[in-house]
């Protein structure tokens, strides 16, 4: 196979339906060999630049399985990958295969798969990955920018390339392993149920049942801790919805945050019922709740009202001033908090208004933004690290920047609240 040079191109629609149709042909060649056919790497991915190369993995029920499938694939053409001289990056175990189907040119493989066995540490890895970029486009982009940087550095030595690929990937398991399990049914063995003492420390009562899941489901995990809220009585077991994963820093471990299905807790909320504890421990969190507060700030004018939009650097798109609430704030505090510190403006609230909306975050968050609505008479000093301008506009100009059917509904009840008011 020749070692051609690297070409990483953007996200290509036709590609990922490429990779899902030849997904689920090679589904139906292999039938009850696989239990499963994913279409996985870079081209399945929107925020990740990629070789042409498809790359697909293979979920085999048993090692016997795995080896008629490998014969059911070289009937269609794919070689033995260490035949070629080709790894991929793969680092492979004795019960795994990774085969391409060469290219007409020579060049870069058309295809590769990777045969498995289904439940395995490298199954779950494959799945975890790609759902974690997925589901993290800021993540997907270091990615990207890790890939470009390397194709640059080795275009024509695709071993290294591998290399620096796998070193991140490496470093993004052991967050994925856990993020993929966000929004998944757990069984979970209560150890420390509620008003029970930690065994190394009198003073500690759990407030809230905490255990760990009955099946350990991350490989590699010592101890997986599980905090379980919405019960308000001490259990001996409970199966609810993973809805956060806390993640300690410095190797202290990980906690799953488990709630009954179709309760839903946002950032601020999970921090309050697991403060005991985690006020030890320096930490982050991903939750799939996600609560922001803002405000509405306008200016009467002689032409009628103006409402405040930022430019947020990030995205380039245009909202209000808001943010997450941070643990003991109340919903007030917060949104006065966000809007000092985006615009320098001191606002306070009018009274009676307050409008909540909630709208879906592919692929599995939710999110609620209450907005508050303030007057002021100055203009906002901007943070260019989080905001890149400001607009004073009126009620038609914000429906036409403002992105999203939620945030149009917001400002309109603004500008609706303000007329009544003043007639």
């Amino acid at each position: 196979m020749e070692q051609d040079r690297i070409v990483l191109t953007p996200f290509d629609r036709a590609r990922l339906e490429t990779g899902r149709r030849t997904a689920q042909e090679l589904s139906d060649a292999l039938g009850d060999h696989a239990t499963s056919v994913e279409h996985i790497g870079g081209t399945a991915l929107r925020q990740v630049e990629a070789t042409p190369t498809l790359d697909l993995a293979v979920a085999c029920p048993s090692l016997s399985d795995l080896a008629a499938a490998k014969d059911v694939l070289v009937g269609k053409g794919y070689v033995p990958a260490a035949d070629l001289g080709f790894s991929g990056g793969v680092d492979l175990s004795p019960d795994e295969m990774f085969l391409v189907l060469p290219s007409p040119d020579g060049g870069s493989p058309a295809e590769t798969v990777r045969l498995t066995l289904s439940g395995s540490r490298a199954w779950d890895d494959c799945v975890a990955l790609r759902i974690y970029l997925y589901g993290r486009p800021d993540v997907s982009r270091e990615f990207a920018a890790l890939k470009l940087k390397l194709a640059a550095a080795h275009p024509f030595d695709r071993a290294a390339y591998e290399r620096g690929k796998d070193e991140w990937i490496r470093g993004a398991l052991p967050v994925a392993r856990h993020w993929s399990r966000l929004g998944k049914t757990v069984t979970v063995t209560v150890d420390r149920p509620m008003g029970s003492t930690h065994p190394d420390r009198p003073d500690l009562v759990y407030p809230i049942n905490c255990g760990y899941p009955r099946d350990l489901v991350i490989p590699g995990e010592k101890r997986l801790g599980v905090y379980i809220l919405g019960v308000p009585h001490p259990v001996h077991t409970f199966t609810g919805r993973v809805i956060a994963i806390i993640f300690r820093e410095n190797g202290e471990g990980v906690r799953w945050v488990v709630a009954p299905q179709g309760r839903e807790y946002d950032q601020a909320r999970i921090l309050s019922e697991v403060w005991f504890r985690e006020r030890d421990f320096r930490s982050t969190m991903e939750h799939l709740f996600h609560r922001s507060v803002g405000m509405v700030v306008y200016r009467n004018t002689a032409s009628g009202y103006r409402f405040l939009l930022l430019r947020e650097s990030r995205s380039q798109g245009w909202s209000i001033p808001k943010g997450h609430m941070e643990f003991g704030e109340t919903e007030l505090e917060t949104a006065i908090r966000e809007v000092r510190e985006e615009t320098g403006l001191d606002c306070r609230p009018v009274p009676g208004f307050r409008r909540e909306v909630s709208y879906p975050i592919p692929p599995i968050y939710k999110k609620t933004l209450v907005a508050f609505l303030a007057p002021t008479d100055a203009n906002p000093v901007v943070q260019p690290e989080e905001i890149s301008g400001y607009r004073w506009v009126s009620i038609r100009e914000a429906n036409r920047m403002l992105g999203g059917r939620r945030f149009v509904e917001l400002i309109n009840a603004a500008a609706r609240f303000l007329e009544n008011r003043s007639s």
